[in-house]
């Protein structure tokens, strides 16, 4: 019985030196929101080949997964992640391709419906900003092919090879409503140290 007791106690204590830990690695890259968020760590477990070391957080508005709201699949999210250079243009086309793909499981799909895999175009004026769209399966909710129109901001920070972007998605045109909520959130600090 002792040893059952102090096995629990062990466990307890090992448990929460881990969540705490878990928690001060996953500190929010955004102001504060009300929108739900989730981390991903680089390699991302669903798009493994997307070679890059580093965090994710994507974050949710209340509307995301209910297809009569006007949130529907607007939501955004920051790649924080080590890079020699600036990401281009064609490596985040390719990067979105294959992360839609493996976030919405297209190579495992066999339900009859026709499903093209995810084609990103995206279309720059400097190194910095992209806008475009992502065109996907949406197999959760619709199980139909959906665009989503994307705005991409990157900050590249020479001295710790590092790169924050930030990806806004949404079926929703440009001059929707959603497009002000995004503005709502920033990120909390500049990539480069002061």
């Amino acid at each position: 019985m002792k040893t059952k007791i102090i096995t629990i106690i062990a466990f307890l204590l090992t448990t929460q030196f881990f969540y705490a830990q878990e928690e001060k690695e996953h500190e929010s890259f955004f102001t504060e929101t009300e929108w739900k968020s989730e981390f991903f760590p680089f390699p991302i477990g669903f798009a493994r080949e997307i070679p890059l070391e580093g965090i994710e957080e994507a974050v949710f508005p209340p509307g995301w997964g209910k297809t009569e709201s006007p949130e529907f699949w607007s939501y955004l999210f920051v790649w924080n992640v080590k890079t020699p250079a600036p990401l281009t243009l064609q490596e985040l086309e390719t990067y979105l391709n294959y992360y839609f793909d493996g976030l919405l499981n297209i190579k495992n799909r066999k339900n009859g419906t026709t499903i093209l895999p995810t084609s990103t175009l995206l279309t720059t004026s400097a190194t910095t900003k992209f806008i475009g769209t992502v065109h996907l399966f949406e197999g959760r909710y619709t199980q139909k092919m959906m665009y989503l129109h994307t705005y991409i901001t990157q900050d590249y920070c020479e001295e710790t090879n590092e790169a924050t972007l930030v990806f806004k998605f949404s079926p929703k045109g440009f001059n929707d409503r959603i497009w002000e909520q995004f503005q709502e959130i920033s990120l909390k600090n500049g990539i480069c140290p002061d």
